[in-house]
Formats: C-alpha cells, structure tokens, sequence
C-alpha cells in the first residue's frame, strides 16, 4: 500500500507541475488590454480646400488636430466630426473612442463691384456680388441724343452696351462716361 501512495503523490505532483501549478515556482503573467487603435479620416464636402494631415491614427482616448487651409478664392465656411471644435485654422477633435470623420466645406470668396454712370445715361446693375472666378456684366443705357463715351474699371471690355468682367478676383469699381451726340 505504501508503494500506492507514493506513486499517488508522485502523479498529482506531475499534474501540478504541468498545469502550473505546485511548488515549481513557475508564475503566470497576465498582459492589460492593448489600447484600440482608430483612424480618424477627413473629407472636403463642397468647395475647395485641405486638411493637413489628411488622416490621423490615433489610440483610443487621444485626440487628433487638423489644419484646414483653403485653396485660392475661397474661405472655410464650416467643420464637423469627431466632437470637435474649430479655434481660427485648426480644428481638434474630442478624445476619440471610435473611427470618426471630420468634414468641411469651403465657399468661394464674395466681392461687391459697384457701378457709377456720369451724366447722359445709366449703368445696371449698381451693385452685383459676385463669386470668386465668376465673371460679371453691366448694361448701359445712353440717355436720348448721348452715346457711351468710355467704361472703365475691374478689367472689363464694352461690347456695344454691355460691359463685361471676366474672372472676377477682387472687389472693383466701373465708371461710365456718356458724350452727346451730334446729328447733322
């Protein structure tokens, strides 16, 4: 019986030991959770514009910053995604928990022209806004007896009575002088 015992003993000694458990001294260790990883993507919705970055991996509870510079004639108009905030150019998203997109859209600059005529006749419109690029007409209208003398201002060309503005990039002025006529 004694035999019995001992090859007992020496068998639940071997399956202690393998399992990690008994006196080996042997220890488990346990690793934390890895924090997520998450992609936070941008997008330009409507004009013209950039992010920079144009994406950012951050880990989960980080936030992320952008940079929104927009292109030539246009302004940012708005931005939205992430639980962010907008402070001038930047914008930061909020401690980011899952994969997000920040948009934002971008409209084209206005410009006020004006247009003034001197005696002998009218210019129309007074004022147009116009959109950055977008270019621009005015008609004249000689009074009786008179005739468009000259149309000068914001780069235009006259055709006939009508003065037209090509590629408009700034706010400008039109100025129109009429001569009387003279029939024999």
């Amino acid at each position: 019986m004694k035999r019995f015992q001992v090859a007992g003993i020496t068998m639940l000694s071997l399956l202690l030991t393998a399992c990690g458990g008994g006196s080996g001294g042997g220890t488990a260790t346990v690793s934390p959770p890895q924090p997520a990883v998450l992609q936070v993507s941008t997008v330009v919705t409507a004009g013209s514009g950039t992010f920079t970055p144009e994406s950012a991996t951050v880990t989960s509870g980080q936030s992320s910053r952008f940079v929104l510079t927009p292109a030539a004639g246009f302004v940012l108009d708005a931005v939205t995604g992430c639980g962010g905030t907008l402070t001038g150019q930047s914008y930061q998203t909020a401690a980011v928990t899952a994969a997000c997109t920040v948009s934002a859209t971008f409209k084209p600059l206005q410009y006020n022209l004006t247009a003034t005529a001197g005696m002998g006749g009218r210019i129309s419109p007074a004022t147009l806004l116009v959109s950055h690029g977008q270019s621009a007409s005015f008609n004249l209208t000689p009074d009786t007896d008179y005739t468009v003398a000259q149309v000068t201002g914001c780069g235009g060309t006259l055709t006939g009575n009508s003065y037209q503005i090509s590629a408009v990039t700034s706010g400008c002025a039109v100025s129109a002088t009429f001569i009387k006529s003279f029939i024999n």
